[in-house]
């Protein structure tokens, strides 16, 4: 193990035109095998985990999966709502949504209690995985609707809607970052090289790497299907470690070129640089494998995926480093020696003295200067550096202060993800850390089933102050369930939780009514 990487560095140095063409032939290899395998992506199923892909699966067989909802809301530009105007936007908005291939059903117009609005309730086909996919016509549609009425605003919002809406912004933002990164990184390796020739190489490298792991990541779909994250990973990832670890090569064969003085032959050269940054690589890629191989203990699609990517990439590039990287130095080695002889015979003949380059420091002024401390007083630098990244570290969970500013985060996020109605009476009650946790993890519970389960359309949350201590109440006008026979949905979790604080967790529901979950935490002085 420990000579391999050399003589892998060798057997490419002495045959380069071998290492070169092998290395291009198992990049095609790969993508063709992916090309012709195809991608396996990941399905609603494969997004279960744990106690709740467990829950959701039973709910799913039991008919109470969640349906993919986009929720159309109807409001006056200015002042009041027109009743009319916005009952004909709604008729309309109606008709088309029922003509869709892609709509199951459209709900009767609903209007707000204060008559300010008025909201279109549209249930797609499909899983709701699909809604993402499917939910491009209903957009299109609205748009439509919106330009007929122009004195009422119409917008869709929902669940396929956001989610759409977050992946395009994803792509968007990732394939900036992609168009920006190759020409800084090119401009980057041109100043540091002052060679188009130099500066390639690691692009060269990098860019083949991700492509053979693109292909080998369709393979793998099969066996650990891919959620549509593994392939921006492994450009990012690919990318940065391409170019690291051929810059490791890189910086050790011209140390040792310049070392050399013209006394070695590329051969050679490439041989005494893999001894050490050969090594530094191997050894580099294994500690990326192997962390990065603990995601897969989450038990997670997209944990696994982002994994499996980093995974493959990584170990591509570690391969391409220890075989046609050498090849190419020794390649370049040759190339720069003859222009070196062809300037110095050409200075013989008319007389000049030949230049011979000095050795350079083998890390620069500032670098040198980072690094005096850690070689002087390893022991102090290790211990201020240690307090600088305790003191720099987040504190852990939520500080002191008001709950009602924790709940309105928590409704808020929740409204733009679901675009249900939330209605809450939150007033400003000063409690400790703990009870604010515990009623934080009561109202996300609580709304997770709402979500999951209820199919509702409205949410209230009220908190209230009294003697004995803090309530926290949640209702939903959704579809119920029969409490004595429910022995899920985190409602023993919660009970357990707020037992800690001597407080208790009333349940009311019934089949067709909706659900009422009642915390109440004693607030033992607290004012």
């Amino acid at each position: 193990m420990r000579n391999r990487p050399v003589r892998l560095a060798v057997w490419s140095a002495r045959h380069p035109w071998r290492a070169i063409t092998g290395w291009f032939l198992f990049v095609i290899l790969c993508l063709g095998a992916g090309i012709a395998t195809g991608s396996n992506a990941a399905t609603t199923e494969d997004f279960r985990v744990g106690e709740a892909g467990r829950a959701e699966a039973m709910a799913t067989e039991g008919g109470l999966q969640r349906r993919p909802t986009e929720h159309v809301l109807i409001r006056a530009r200015s002042g009041p709502l027109d009743a009319a105007a916005a009952g004909s936007a709604a008729r309309e908005l109606t008709v088309r949504m029922g003509k869709l291939s892609e709509v199951d059903s459209v709900a009767a117009p609903v209007r707000s209690r204060d008559g300010s609005a008025l909201r279109v309730t549209v249930v797609l086909k499909g899983p709701e995985l699909d809604g993402r996919k499917n939910v491009v016509p209903l957009l299109e549609q609205t748009a439509e609707a919106a330009a007929d009425h122009p004195d009422l605003i119409v917008e869709e919002t929902g669940s396929p809607a956001i989610s759409k809406g977050v992946n395009d912004q994803r792509d968007d933002d990732l394939a900036l970052s992609e168009r920006i990164t190759l020409p800084v990184t090119l401009v980057i390796l041109l100043i540091v090289f002052g060679s188009v020739v130099m500066a390639g190489v690691p692009l060269l490298l990098a860019l083949s790497s991700i492509a053979a792991t693109m292909g080998l990541a369709m393979v793998a779909s099969h066996v650990l299907p891919d959620p549509g994250v593994g392939t921006n990973m492994i450009l990012l990832i690919g990318l940065a470690v391409g170019v690291d670890y051929t810059l490791f090569y890189l910086k050790r064969e011209r140390e040792e070129r310049a070392r050399a003085g013209g006394r070695l032959s590329p051969e050679a050269l490439v041989e005494l640089a893999s001894a050490t940054a050969g090594r530094a690589i191997v050894v580099s890629g294994l500690a990326v494998v192997v962390s990065t191989a603990t995601l897969y203990l989450a038990t997670d699609v997209i944990f696994s995926s982002l994994a499996t990517g980093t995974i493959l990439v990584v170990a591509v590039a570690v391969v391409s480093s220890l075989t046609v990287l050498p090849a190419l130095l020794v390649k370049i080695g040759h190339r720069t020696e003859r222009r070196a002889a062809k300037k110095a015979a050409r200075r013989a003949s008319r007389g000049e003295p030949v230049r011979t380059e000095q050795v350079k420091p083998e890390n620069g002024k500032v670098f040198a200067a980072l690094l005096r401390p850690a070689r002087l007083h390893p022991a102090i630098t290790l211990c201020v550096s240690v307090a600088v990244m305790l003191g720099a570290a987040p504190r852990s969970g939520i500080a002191d202060g008001s709950v009602a500013a924790t709940l309105r985060r928590t409704l808020d996020r929740f409204t733009e993800d679901t675009g249900l109605i939330v209605t809450a009476d939150l007033p400003d009650i000063e409690c400790d850390q703990p009870t604010r946790v515990a009623l934080l993890r009561c109202t996300q519970e609580s709304l997770a089933n709402v979500r999951k389960h209820a199919a509702a359309s409205t949410v209230g949350v009220v908190l209230a102050r009294h003697p004995a201590g803090v309530e926290l109440e949640i209702t939903d006008d959704g579809r119920g369930f029969l409490v004595e026979e429910s022995h899920g949905f985190g409602l023993d979790g919660m009970r357990k939780r707020l037992a800690e604080f001597g407080g208790d967790l009333t349940v009311t529901s019934s089949l067709g009514d909706g659900t009422r979950i009642l915390a109440m935490i004693p607030m033992h002085g607290q004012v």
